[in-house]
């Protein structure tokens, strides 16, 4: 018979450790917590200190709840393997971490953008040519644009970390970087001496460990103890190489920030956080979206092994995989991988559990990818519902949810999609007040509803201002988010027929995105794009043309041939040559745009039936008559299988395309009679 020993985990349920002036606050424990443990009765930390056997070496915590308060990291309940450190859960008022982060937010924001003032009063003060001026203030220009993502991010991370966990040493270096203090952040980190020749040290260490182990098993004993030593200083030096990382955020050194995420994950190959996080850097602020599919994929296998096929690591691996494939393009997988993660959640949370709506969210992500309205509104609306459940109404991630369920909403055409951008601007003001980035954000969908939906260009026109008055607010009037507000204002004042006022605001949002991005950045194809259409309208069809070339120049040097908006510009750029009787031009243009479309559509979409109508029509003009018909006879062929066979779109597809065959008839009953006609 065998016996199994049972060990005692202990834990506590406690507040946040905070740094204020350079002091720490120490968390304080909370009585009369409630530990949901599975498979046991529910255990009453009465003075903030609970225990429970362990006799197989692991557990789930199914919940953590104290009336008052809420958990700062979700993720607290799931499965752990036993320790003899005691756990720590930590809770907070609702709010707190909240306010915490918007306070750290202001504070970032603040020192980043003083520093940045002062690297351009400093290069405004150098004596170098003009180019060389301007080159070195577009890179201060780029590494303004970055602060917010870093900002929100480092915000988010010192909102929850409990300064209790570190050591005085990490304490000191924490809290320089929470406050932007990059200067004695380094100097306290150097204090250690060179991290590169640690960071040798610790692999010839491990390199001389693993050659002693295979060889010299007799000093096992020995071995296990300088194992301990070596975990503790991979511990150590991790520590600085995520301290080095955040310091090279901070400064906008992209790739060493990236370096020591990956030094540390290579100095402990077996954990997967560190995988995780240095895939995510990658992933985000280096683009290379096949290296960090490479590390998603070497997490998943490691995650398994550790811990089998149903855990919530081996979750967070298949959504990291699924979303480069969806980067990428390559979508057949995207859906498997997401699918993937969804169930191992459900069955690691149940149905109703934050991490679930997580997934939902991915995969609402993929079907609004997809065009798949309707799917994609059904898991936006789950997801909402399973967050509101968990935090209440007033949740910035319920509002980020009632925003997708309107976006998805505005592309079916359904006017309820305003319910929903109201709903989010309540919860986002409530949270955030009027002067927040989402904020715009909600304004901006709400001025494209009034335009592409509710026909009501004016008040479009009034809601983009709201918008653009925020993000130059903000940002300031020279920021990539003001030149997209602009790009929007002059496709509505298009609407308007207000075609000053579009190029104006085109020609802004052109003078923005080419000082930050250069002249041939992709961020100016939509200006351009937008330019080129003025100009179609005003019947400059020379300027026109000249514009949407570069719409189209830009976008193929940067995307590709195939990018899915060139569909759009090339059947622009064929009714140009069309309206300058250009028809072989035209045609063309026509057909590389059903080429782009075929691919990302499909053979019966109903884009694709338009421009067969396009194409029809300009035959006609040319005369060719069984070309005309033979496009007329392919766009009634998708209009008779396409499941939107009875919308709006298809409805004045169909009215054209019956004109364009009442032409066709005349002129080739006209040409039939002719030939009749004796000679004279």
């Amino acid at each position: 018979m065998a016996f199994c020993f049972a060990q005692t985990q202990k834990g506590v349920v406690k507040t946040r450790g905070r740094m204020v002036a350079g002091k720490l606050v120490p968390g304080t424990l909370l009585q009369g917590a409630t530990v949901q443990v599975d498979g046991r009765q529910a255990i009453l930390a009465k003075d903030g200190k609970f225990s429970f056997p362990v006799t197989d070496g692991k557990f789930v915590i199914k919940s953590v709840t104290k009336q008052g308060y809420s958990l700062v990291d979700a993720e607290v309940c799931r499965q752990y393997s036993y320790s003899p450190t005691p756990l720590q859960i930590v809770m907070e008022v609702p709010g707190q971490q909240l306010s915490d982060q918007l306070a750290k937010e202001r504070a970032l924001r603040r020192e980043l953008e003083r520093r940045m003032q002062q690297r351009e009063d400093e290069i405004d003060a150098m004596n170098i040519s003009f180019d060389e001026k301007n080159r070195l203030l577009l890179q201060v220009a780029k590494e303004r644009e970055a602060n917010e993502n870093i900002i929100k991010e480092m915000a988010q991370y010192y909102s929850t970390l409990d300064y209790d966990q570190l050591d005085a040493f990490q304490q000191k270096v924490s809290e320089c970087l929470e406050r932007g203090d990059m200067e004695r952040a380094d100097s306290l980190l150097q204090s250690r001496g060179s991290i590169g020749k640690r960071i040798s040290q610790v692999i010839d260490r491990k390199t001389a460990q693993a050659k002693e182990e295979e060889s010299l098993k007799q000093r096992q004993k020995i071995l296990d103890e300088s194992r301990k030593g070596l975990q503790k200083e991979i511990e150590v030096v991790a520590a600085d190489c995520y301290n080095y990382y955040q310091r090279y955020l901070l400064s906008h050194q992209n790739d060493s920030a990236a370096h020591y995420l990956i030094v540390r994950s290579a100095l402990d190959t077996d954990n997967v956080d560190w995988l995780r996080e240095a895939a995510s850097f990658i992933e985000l602020y280096l683009g290379d979206y096949n290296k960090a599919l490479d590390y998603y994929r070497s997490m998943l296998k490691k995650a398994e092994r550790m811990h089998g096929k149903v855990h919530p690591t081996v979750a967070d691996a298949y959504t990291g995989i699924g979303r480069q494939y969806l980067q990428m393009g390559q979508t057949d997988s995207v859906w498997s991988n997401f699918n993937e993660a969804l169930s191992i959640r459900t069955k690691c949370y149940g149905l109703d559990h934050p991490m679930v709506a997580n997934s939902l969210v991915n995969m609402g992500g993929y079907n609004l990818y997809k065009k798949m309205y309707g799917h994609a509104l059904g898991d936006y609306s789950r997801a909402q519902a399973m967050y509101r459940k968990a935090w209440g109404e007033n949740n910035a991630r319920v509002a980020d949810c009632y925003n997708s369920i309107g976006a998805c909403l505005m592309k079916l055409g359904d006017s309820k999609a305003m319910d929903y951008f109201c709903k989010a601007l309540a919860i986002d003001t409530a949270l955030y007040g009027t002067d927040h980035p989402d904020v715009a954000v909600v304004y901006m969908n709400m001025a494209t509803l009034y335009a592409e939906v509710l026909g009501d260009n004016a008040k479009a026109a009034e809601y983009y201002q709201k918008s653009l008055g925020i993000e130059k607010q903000i940002f300031g009037d020279k920021h990539p988010r003001v030149a997209r507000v602009l790009e929007n204002m002059a496709i509505n004042a298009n609407m308007m027929e207000n075609y000053d006022k579009s190029l104006e605001y085109s020609r802004k949002a052109v003078a923005i995105n080419s000082r930050i991005y250069g002249e041939n950045g992709f961020e100016l194809a939509q200006s351009y794009y937008n330019m080129g259409l003025t100009y179609l309208y005003l019947n400059n069809l020379d300027e026109s043309a000249k514009y949407i070339e570069k719409s189209i120049d830009i976008t193929t040097t940067a995307k590709g041939d195939d990018y899915e908006i060139l569909h759009v510009m090339h059947t622009a750029l064929g009714f140009v040559y069309h309206s300058k009787e250009q028809y072989s031009d035209a045609i063309e243009c026509f057909q590389r745009a059903m080429l782009v479309q075929k691919q990302w559509f499909g053979d019966y979409d109903l884009s694709v039936a338009g421009t067969h109508e396009n194409m029809a029509e300009t035959f006609l003009e040319m005369g060719d008559l069984d070309k005309a018909t033979e496009h007329y006879e392919k766009a009634m062929d998708i209009l008779s299988q396409n499941d939107e066979g009875n919308s709006e779109t298809a409805a004045e597809i169909r009215e054209s395309l019956e004109n364009i065959k009442t032409d066709i008839d005349k002129k080739t009953k006209q040409t039939k009679n002719n030939k009749k006609a004796p000679r004279k």
